[in-house]
């Protein structure tokens, strides 16, 4: 039976795909405004609700795809 972190580098550890590189910088502008505690709500109005109250929406854009 798979383990949890085998699911994880089977679905999630392409970075470049358009979907992960999204929510790999929702994590990092979370990271750094110290609002990645919790998890990740999908389909949220914004993508990052800071402790201070702040909605931040995070845009990404690659120069490869």
């Amino acid at each position: 039976m798979g383990r949890l972190g085998d699911f994880w580098s089977w679905a999630c550890s392409d970075l470049a795909n358009n979907t992960m590189r999204g929510v790999l910088a929702e994590y990092l502008v979370a990271t750094a405004l110290g609002a990645a505690i919790g998890t990740r709500t999908e389909w949220d109005t914004v993508d990052i609700r800071t402790p201070g109250k702040w909605r931040v929406e995070v845009k990404s854009a690659a120069y490869l795809r």
